[in-house]
């Protein structure tokens, strides 16, 4: 998976995975980390076995909280703090790149509605609110956006909008099939499927589903999900929305339906920049000594070259990397990087260049050279640093001592909770939930239940969800 694979404008910029032995939330085996994973089983209360998938990127899986940009891309860099001792020492910085959301323009909204559970009126409630809350926004937004709304089943009366497809269908495949030959590329359509409980689709289903996805695709639209099922087969809904060029999110204590409106009604019109790479040089005398996120960006004759694939309308990438700087030999403030952004823009078929630089100064009071305790990068490290606490926990579990991991849990949760700020953060928040609910669990299991895996796949985690080949 490339650095920047994970990127948010496709995955809803809300999604990572933690990879845990005998802990309480569900990692998935599947190409993309998408941090509504966690959401979703934090929401389920599951207690799993070790399933490795672990993201490299894993502060691209959270909001950065970067301004709004007049420009189309923009650099931000920060720092951990302005000054170092004059003798030198260590320095953080975070280099942001910022796309410019994407502006509302005339586009036909469609929502999808599609649930085989046996009482629907469980679904109901959420699905007249979500479609209460979509027209609300879309009556508030700039630009002419149609609205239809279709069931795969008899419409309830509640439903006043248009439908694009009238009839019951017996399966998704089917709903998707006449979906896509109602699509025109001569407009601009946009899909959200609001996917219910399915009955588990046969293999050649499974695929076919997928292949509509593409065939929706290739006529310039995109395909949403949100799900409010049960229990999700992640694999087979991420592999729709990829080849959707959608998002995938689901309907837990996490979801904030009116964000997600207003980000998805953005989304519709985001452009993809292409080609675009991002050049690091720290100036003379400046060392890059590691960079903490992603992982795997390699520092080449001390500076970074690094391409991303696609990057959409409305992303914000993040890169937090260590420097060792130089004792102070005359000037007071010194250079500190250059940061250079090439990119295509294929709207306007040009390739654009934009640059920043960073500087930092000595201060000989050590009280003006102490780290910040809040912003960006503490932000970031604290991000890190809950990961970190999560992979120790799983190895302290495995040596049997299930206290000790309680209190690495404790530890770091009370991290989160001086942090100011924390309670305002939904992302920091969610994070001092899962620490809270892994302990709560750690509490629950112990002596010989611990030692067996099987224990811990016994508690009603369906594998099947996780699993899936996609051609």
């Amino acid at each position: 998976m490339h650095i920047f694979n994970t990127l948010r404008g496709v995955v809803h910029r809300s999604m990572w995975l933690w990879v845990v032995m005998g802990l309480g939330v569900t990692a998935c085996n599947t190409h993309t980390a998408r941090m509504d994973f966690v959401n979703q089983n934090v929401s389920e209360d599951r207690l799993v076995g070790k399933e490795a998938v672990e993201s490299a990127d894993i502060l691209n899986q959270y909001h950065h909280g970067y301004a709004p940009i007049e420009k189309e891309m923009a650099i931000n860099i920060d720092l951990d703090r302005s000054h170092v001792l004059a003798s030198g020492g260590e320095l953080y910085a975070q280099i942001g790149v910022i796309a410019k959301p994407a502006s509302s323009k005339a586009a036909n909204v469609h929502v999808l509605i599609y649930d085989e559970t046996a009482d629907r009126e469980t679904h109901q409630k959420f699905n007249q609110q979500f479609i209460g809350k979509i027209v609300e926004k879309i009556s508030l937004s700039k630009g002419p956006i149609s609205l239809t709304v279709d069931t795969a089943y008899q419409r309830p009366n509640w439903l006043k909008q248009p439908a694009l497809v009238a009839g019951n269908f017996s399966s998704l495949e089917e709903f998707l099939k006449l979906i896509a030959q109602k699509n025109s590329a001569s407009e601009v359509n946009h899909f959200i499927l609001v996917l219910g409980d399915m009955n588990r689709p046969s293999k050649v289903m499974r695929q076919n589903m997928v292949d509509l996805a593409s065939l929706i695709k290739t006529s310039g639209s995109k395909m949403s999900i949100v799900n409010i099922g049960e229990k999700p087969e992640f694999e087979l809904l991420d592999a729709i929305v990829n080849r959707s060029a959608g998002r995938l999110s689901f309907n837990n204590e996490f979801f904030d339906a009116a964000s997600w409106i207003t980000e998805e009604l953005q989304f519709i019109h985001a452009s993809s920049y292409k080609e675009v790479q991002i050049k690091v040089v720290p100036m003379e005398g400046v060392e890059l000594v590691e960079v903490l996120s992603p992982k795997n960006i390699q520092i080449v004759n001390n500076r970074i070259q690094t391409n991303i694939p696609v990057l959409m309308s409305g992303d914000e990438l993040v890169l937090l990397a260590k420097l060792k700087i130089p004792a102070m030999k005359s000037e007071k403030q010194r250079g500190l990087l250059h940061v250079a952004l090439d990119y295509f823009q294929p709207e306007q078929q040009r390739y654009k260049n934009i640059q920043q630089d960073a500087v930092y100064g000595y201060g000989l009071d050590r009280n003006d050279c102490i780290p910040y305790l809040h912003g960006r990068v503490a932000r970031s490290k604290l991000i890190l640093d809950t990961h970190k606490t999560i992979a120790n926990t799983a190895n302290v579990i495995k040596q049997g001592r299930n206290y000790q991991a309680i209190a690495l849990l404790n530890e770091q949760g009370t991290r989160l909770i001086n942090y100011t700020g924390t309670n305002e953060d939904r992302e920091l928040a969610r994070d001092l939930t899962i620490l809270n609910k892994y302990a709560s669990n750690l509490y629950a299991f112990q002596g010989e239940s611990l030692q067996g895996m099987k224990t811990w796949w016994d508690m009603t985690w369906n594998r099947d969800r996780y699993q899936g080949d996609y051609r």
